[in-house]
This record gives structure tokens, sequence and C-alpha cells, in this order.
């Protein structure tokens, strides 16, 4: 379990944008399907891939969180660290708690020893 939060960012997003574009290509294969199977198969195809993308739109948008702070970071930073193969920029910090991104996710403790009292969670 020695997963980074740049990795914890980039799997999830990289998971809801397959699904998001999983159920993007549900409505052209909605226009074809019915010609190969009959007229009932592919009905409720679109509504499908419209609730899978707009479900993965709404998840996008809430779902991804800083570990640490907890602060929404679908707005910010998460499409930039989730999508970027090498080029652009490279962000290297949470810009609300100003973590590092290349920490381990889950802070380990000692035995015996109790984790930091966080006052503001």
């Amino acid at each position: 379990m020695n997963q980074t939060i740049r990795d914890y960012i980039k799997t999830r997003v990289r998971w809801l944008f397959a699904f998001g574009a999983l159920g993007w290509l549900t409505f052209p294969l909605s226009q074809f399907l019915p010609r190969y199977t009959g007229d009932k198969v592919g009905a409720g195809l679109p509504v499908l891939g419209m609730l899978m993308f707009l479900g993965a739109i709404i998840a996008l948008n809430w779902a991804i969180k800083c570990p640490r702070c907890r602060a929404n970071l679908s707005r910010t930073i998460a499409m930039t660290v989730g999508l970027s193969w090498g080029s652009g920029p490279k962000v290297n910090f949470c810009p609300y708690c100003a973590v590092s991104l290349d920490e381990p996710r889950v802070k380990e403790t000692a035995p015996g020893q109790q984790a930091p009292f966080n006052p503001i969670r």
C-alpha cells in the first residue's frame, strides 16, 4: 500500500473518464444495434448511455478529494494530474493544504503512537 496521492488522483480520474467515455460511445452504438438485433433491444441504450455519462461527470465534479485535507480537487488540479501523459505543467502539491502529491496516501504511524489530531476535520 505505497500508493502516492498523485497515483490515487490519477486512478480515480482515469476510471471516471473511461466510464464517461463508455457512456458517450453508447449513443452511436444505440443507432446501429437495432438494425442487427431488432427494435426492442436497443430502445433503452441511449438512456443508459446518458445516465452513465452524466454520472461520470457528476462524480468527476464531487468524488475527487485530497486525502489529507478532504478539499475538492476536481475543479482545480484533478484533470491536470489525471490526464497528463508527460506533457504540460506538472502539479506538485494540493492547492489547499500544500501537501506534496508524491507523499504516501496513508501516513503510517509507529506502533503505539497516536495519529495527530486535526481540529479542522
